[in-house]
């Protein structure tokens, strides 16, 4: 097999104990993910999903070289449960990354829906070196993330160069989708792929021009489903939603389906997508640089994918010089050993 630089994963989790804690404090996430969370931060404390210890070692080995480090995203009506649940589990994840910042970054937390909290800890993490990116949880049945007051916040985020993954936010699935695990299976995309399409259509892109968008689990439908969406117009955006698709958003390889991926490639351009294990959640983090070394790409998209693309999108996230090369820099100077 071909030798690659090591991959950026842009979609790692770390789940420090405050974040789930704050989750059932709320009332907030499914059952499933509660009880799980419950599990890892309370009777597994040394387990490698709650801690660092080790983590490097399955990294390197699976041929990753820096991870983005971030706590499920989580819908917190309550402000200050919010506020708290950012605050503590940012403090909690720069600790952790900072343990190691030749091999970790941070995708830090925001009080999502209260602006001006999400302002103030904006202020707290802007340029701060290992800040790479922000999660965001898509809004929830009585909030979405196209609110014309939260434009600010994009503003906020566009200014400061941190790109946003948009993540799932653990709410109780309703009916149909609390059977079968149909939540997790078909929910978690649909839910992001209508966020995106919220911030699309609403013209929220068109105003905060400088905004990058990640959209997990392979674009969730949108790639698939391009041309009906291009059929249903503008809505208030100023291009088609294939126009967004192609050129505004990017999207994490979290799919692990060969099919799936080339309707991906040939939609948006392999140059969108970016390395995204999900870790600890699904699937492995060798499983996640298989799906694309082990593909039939060209070798141009495979690198785009496992750690050019990112190491431009991130290059100059946190507003730091002494960041600026870190991603693409750890993805290819470090390499010891073919993936």
């Amino acid at each position: 097999m071909s030798a690659w630089p090591f991959g950026v994963d842009v979609h790692h989790h770390l789940m420090v104990p405050s974040y789930p804690a704050a989750a059932r404090e709320q009332g907030a996430g499914d059952p499933e993910w509660a009880a799980a969370h419950y599990i890892l931060t309370s009777q597994a404390l040394d387990s490698p999903v709650v801690t660092l210890a080790g983590r490097s070692a399955l990294m390197l080995e699976a041929g990753i070289g820096t991870a983005l480090l971030s706590v499920p995203a989580v819908y917190f009506p309550t402000r200050s449960i919010a506020v708290a649940a950012a605050c503590e589990s940012n403090r909690e994840l720069l600790t952790a990354a900072s343990t190691e910042p030749e091999r970790f970054r941070v995708m830090a937390s925001l009080p999502v829906p209260f602006a001006d909290a999400c302002l103030a800890e904006l202020d707290k993490l802007a340029g701060h070196d290992l800040v790479a990116a922000v999660i965001m949880p898509p809004g929830s049945s009585s909030w979405r993330l196209d609110d014309p007051s939260f434009r600010r916040v994009w503003a906020a985020l566009a200014e400061a160069r941190l790109p946003v993954l948009l993540h799932p936010s653990q709410e109780p699935w309703r009916p149909p989708l609390d059977r079968w695990r149909l939540g997790p299976g078909i929910g978690v995309p649909v839910e992001t792929s209508i966020a995106a399409l919220e911030l699309i259509l609403s013209g929220t892109l068109d105003e905060v021009p400088q905004l990058e968008l990640i959209v997990p689990q392979l674009g969730g439908v949108l790639p698939y489903l391009t041309q009906r969406l291009v059929d249903r117009g503008h809505g208030d955006a100023e291009h088609d939603v294939a126009h967004y698709l192609r050129h505004r958003l990017f999207y994490d390889n979290n799919s692990y389906h060969a099919p799936a991926l080339r309707c991906a490639v040939e939609t948006v351009g392999a140059g969108r997508i970016l390395l995204g294990s999900d870790y600890p959640f699904r699937g492995t983090l060798t499983d996640c640089i298989a799906d694309i070394t082990e593909s039939n790409l060209d070798p141009g998209d495979k690198h785009a994918i496992l750690c050019s693309t990112a190491g431009t999108l991130f290059s100059c996230a946190g507003g730091s010089q002494s960041s600026a090369g870190a991603l693409s820099s750890n993805a290819s100077s470090s390499r010891t050993s073919e993936v």
